[in-house]
């Protein structure tokens, strides 16, 4: 289960290294999220080449929820991945 203020590595492409959460998704007295959940999200390290900036906010699917493996990958505003490649193999399918 992951809640506010968790730092997650990102699993996809998108230009992000590092997230910080921000809120959860769902309902508003929701306090944790789990594996395909949405969350809203804060770049803390991204890299320097990518259209990512820090401090940009993000929406995040959760993918893996293991402890120091938490991933997430990053959506557009209308829901579709960022990233072209992901590099962890994903526990759910998604279709948001």
């Amino acid at each position: 289960m992951l809640q506010n203020e968790s730092i997650l590595t990102v699993a996809d492409n998108s230009g992000a290294k590092k997230l910080l959460v921000i809120r959860c998704l769902g309902g508003s007295n929701r306090k944790f999220s789990r594996i395909g959940d949405l969350v809203i999200a804060t770049v803390k390290k991204a890299d320097p080449h990518s259209d990512i900036e820090k401090g940009q906010i993000v929406i995040a699917l959760i993918v893996t929820s293991k402890k120091h493996f938490r991933r997430k990958l990053k959506l557009s505003s209308i829901k579709e991945p960022i990233g072209t490649r992901i590099f962890v193999p994903v526990l759910t399918e998604f279709d948001y």
